[in-house]
């Protein structure tokens, strides 16, 4: 929070472009660090909105917006996505990694491929791109894990997404994909 406020004090000497990378490189990036993606996903919706605050006050100061400005258009206009969506955006980013084997193998033998009963149906072509689901009979931390909430958000995706050629296409497609889905928000 503090480069916020440095940021803040130098930003009348500064261009658009280079606030805003700055407020990317310094604060939103301490954001991404701080929220632990996965074990972010399931906190309170108060601690996910400390993060908001900051994103759009971020936001606001890059487009020189004031304090009374809505931050809704901002973030629409740098193309940021809210802090819940980021944090879905990287975990389907990893996902994405997990389905190519471009990951370490302890992820890759954490997700599993469905069985299928009956592989002769239209519907099986579907489940080539998707994840198994873990058996969780009680509540506890595996409700939180990569294994559980990652194949949950990757399995949601639509078709088009998962067939993407390269990480660049899922992530463009998961961006457009999450604006619009949060464009409400």
């Amino acid at each position: 929070m503090l480069n916020y406020f440095i940021i803040k004090n130098i930003r009348k000497y500064l261009t658009q472009d280079a606030t805003q990378i700055l407020v990317l490189s310094l604060v939103i990036l301490h954001l991404d660090i701080t929220m632990l993606n996965c074990l972010e996903f399931q906190k309170v919706s108060y601690e996910l909105q400390k993060f908001q605050r900051i994103q759009n006050m971020c936001a606001k100061l890059v487009l020189q917006r004031g304090k009374y400005d809505g931050y809704k258009d901002s973030l629409f206009e740098l193309h940021w996505l809210p802090i819940k969506a980021r944090i879905n955006f990287k975990i389907l980013c990893t996902m994405y990694n997990c389905f190519i084997g471009n990951v370490p193998v302890y992820l890759t033998e954490l997700l599993h491929k469905p069985v299928l009963k009956r592989p002769n149906l239209r519907s099986a072509e579907d489940m080539d791109y998707c994840f198994a689901l873990p058996i969780i009979k009680t509540k506890t931390f595996n409700d939180i894990s990569v294994s559980t909430v990652g194949p949950t958000l990757w399995n949601k995706l639509p078709l088009y997404i998962k067939q993407s050629s390269s990480t660049e296409m899922v992530k463009t497609n998961d961006k457009t994909y999450f604006r619009d889905l949060y464009a409400l928000f």
